[in-house]
């Protein structure tokens, strides 16, 4: 039974946050295909335990630019681009 499914659960001591700025599963998927052709082995993002995903949009547009997603990554509050 994996953690998640368990009864007993143990704090993390540290959570790593990365942020592929600009990346999106087309990303992910041309890196893998290109890797599949070149190395025998995957990419090491393939390999994490936990990843997660999230659409966003800035507080003044449909489309969020590096900075505004970075603070409010960072502040939990959206901003203008």
């Amino acid at each position: 039974m994996d953690k998640a499914n368990s009864t007993q659960y143990v704090k993390p001591k540290n959570v790593i946050f990365m942020i592929g700025d600009g990346m999106g599963l087309n990303d992910i998927t041309i890196c893998n295909k290109f890797s599949d052709f070149k190395f025998d082995f995957g990419l090491v993002l393939d390999q994490l335990k936990n990843k997660g995903f999230a659409v966003t949009k800035s507080a003044d547009s449909a489309v969020t630019d590096s900075a505004a997603s970075a603070t409010a990554l960072a502040t939990g509050t959206k901003t203008a681009n």
